[in-house]
C-alpha cells in the first residue's frame, strides 16, 4: 500500500511539473515570435548565402521536455508562412540542445529556454557559422543570442549590441530603425 501511495504522490508530482514547464511559455509570445521571428532572417544582407537548396531554413532548438513547445512553435509558422519567405522556400525543424552539433547547418535557430549551457552553446554555434539565433526569453540574450523580443503594451525587438560582431551578420538598414539594442 505504502509503494502505491509513493507511486501515486509522484505521478501527481511529475504531472504538476510537466504542466508547470508548459505554462511558463505564453502562447501569446509563441505565436508573435513565429511571426515575427522569420521575417527577420530576411534582413540579413547575405540570407541568400546562407539558404539550403531547399530554402531557408530554421531550426528550432529545445529540450526533450520542450518538445511540445516545439512543435507548437513550428505548426505556427508553417501555418503563417505556408512554406514560403520571401523568395525562398521556408523549412522548419526541430533539434534538441544535445544533437544540435549533429544537424545540418540552418539559417536560423530559435532557442527555447534549454538550460544555460546548451543555450550558450548553441549561441556559440550559430555565431561561429554567421548565423542568426532568436531566444524565447529576453534573458537568454546573456548567452550571447543575437535577438528576442518582449512583448509589452507593443512588441519589442531586442539585438544584442555585444554579439553583433560575434555573428558577423549584417543586417538591412531598416532593421536598425525597429529594434532596440541592448547595451
Amino acid at each position: 500500500m505504502k509503494r502505491i501511495n509513493t507511486f501515486i504522490i509522484w505521478v501527481i508530482f511529475l504531472f504538476v511539473s510537466l504542466s508547470a514547464q508548459a505554462s511558463d511559455y505564453s502562447d501569446l509570445l509563441l505565436r508573435t515570435q513565429a511571426s515575427i521571428y522569420p521575417k527577420i532572417v530576411l534582413l540579413d544582407r547575405d540570407v541568400s548565402v546562407k539558404t539550403h537548396d531547399t530554402g531557408v531554413l530554421l531550426i528550432i532548438v529545445h529540450l526533450e521536455k520542450e518538445l511540445e513547445i516545439a512543435e507548437k512553435m513550428k505548426v505556427l509558422i508553417e501555418k503563417q508562412y505556408k512554406g514560403r519567405i520571401g523568395n525562398y522556400p521556408l523549412n522548419v525543424e526541430l533539434s534538441t540542445y544535445k544533437k544540435l552539433a549533429m544537424t545540418k547547418l540552418a539559417t536560423a535557430y530559435v532557442l527555447l529556454d534549454g538550460t544555460m549551457e546548451g543555450q550558450t552553446d548553441a549561441a556559440r554555434h550559430a555565431s561561429s557559422n554567421n548565423r542568426l539565433s532568436f531566444t524565447y526569453n529576453y534573458n537568454s540574450l546573456k548567452v550571447n543570442a543575437l535577438v528576442s523580443l518582449i512583448l509589452k503594451e507593443k512588441v519589442y525587438i531586442y539585438l544584442n549590441k555585444d554579439a553583433v560582431d560575434d555573428y558577423g551578420i549584417r543586417f538591412l538598414p531598416t532593421f536598425y530603425k525597429i529594434v532596440k539594442l541592448l547595451e
